[in-house]
């Protein structure tokens, strides 16, 4: 028999800390496509969680990974939550608002 204590509920998050612009060491669709996938994957329907910190950016590369998160969570059934720290403001505001 086992205890419900013995198996550890797992949160998956999905980080989205800084700029959101096309080009590199930024937040853009390109970079974050494959953690999105990955970070949907491995929920296995549970809920995934946007720690967001960022000040905004692109309204394009925003744009685009709200609707990566939006697809991946219609396809796996995944509810979305978002958190927001210290700063959401423009796009980080945006990645929120792909939350359910």
């Amino acid at each position: 028999m086992m205890n419900w204590f013995t198996r550890k509920r797992r949160v998956v998050v999905i980080e989205l800390h800084g700029m959101l612009a096309a080009r590199r060491g930024t937040l853009s669709t390109a970079t974050m496509a494959p953690v999105i996938a990955a970070a949907f994957r491995a929920a296995h329907g549970r809920p995934v969680v946007l720690d967001i910190d960022s000040p905004g950016g692109s309204p394009v590369q925003s744009d685009g990974i709200a609707r990566l998160i939006r697809r991946h969570a219609g396809e796996t059934g995944s509810a979305v939550h978002a958190v927001i720290n210290e700063v959401g403001a423009s796009g980080g505001y945006w990645l929120a608002c792909a939350a359910d």
